[in-house]
């Protein structure tokens, strides 16, 4: 392993990162609560695939229904950013990812056995 060279599986821009992160960019959509309240036993399937519907009371939001999955994304990324040390290497991490610097997965199985 190079020196600052980090594995592409513990980085957000591998590419089997890239389809999750792709997935929590998907655009958001509104309904109005009484429909909201007609197709609650919709919402978990349809909330999946959209990721954060926000419901509106009289034509304004009133609330939004999250996916766990993206809601966990957002709250680890405020912890990451939140911490000056997580985020120097977080922007290290891009960094390498911009610049191709990777090592194969056996290769620092390896070094660090």
């Amino acid at each position: 392993m190079r020196n600052g060279e980090r594995g592409c599986e513990a980085a957000i821009g591998c590419p089997d990162q890239e389809d999750k992160m792709s997935r929590t960019m998907s655009p958001t959509s509104t309904m109005e609560m009484t429909e909201a309240r007609n197709q609650f036993g919709k919402l978990q399937k349809r909330v999946q695939d959209e990721r954060v519907i926000y419901v509106t009371k009289h034509g304004k939001k009133a609330f939004a229904v999250i996916d766990t999955e993206y809601l966990q994304i957002i709250l680890e990324t405020i912890e990451i950013v939140s911490d000056p040390e997580s985020y120097r290497m977080f922007m290290e991490s891009m960094e390498d990812i911009k610049n191709n610097r990777f090592i194969d997965h056996d290769d620092l199985k390896r070094e660090l056995l």
